[in-house]
């Protein structure tokens, strides 16, 4: 806590990093998927409704790991523009001018 958004990039911007977000991000929203479908099962007795609790459930699911995994690309880009894998110098740019990462807390 207490780190900058370019130093989070930085780091959800390694590749080892980017594969462990990516599985968390999987077995969460699986876990998340399950958990309610079975509270969705056992209490609720409409049949219809089971039925679009559990359509809506899933599509729940779906578009949260959906934006989440298509975020872990965007931070692995940057990541590595930021540390001098691509144009940048090591450090964010902002309207053409660079600035450091510091880790200072206001």
């Amino acid at each position: 806590m207490g780190r900058s958004h370019a130093a989070v990039v930085q780091i959800l911007g390694s590749p080892l990093v980017a594969v462990l977000m990516l599985l968390f991000i999987l077995n969460t929203a699986y876990h998340m998927w399950i958990g309610m479908q079975e509270i969705i099962l056992d209490y609720v007795h409409d049949e219809l409704l089971k039925f679009l609790s559990l359509l809506g459930n899933t599509f729940f699911v779906f578009a949260v790991a959906l934006a989440s995994v298509f975020a872990i690309p965007q931070a692995l880009v940057r990541g590595l523009v930021m540390a001098g894998n691509g144009k940048g110098n090591g450090a964010p740019a902002v309207n053409g001018k660079a600035y450091p990462i510091t880790d200072q807390h206001l």
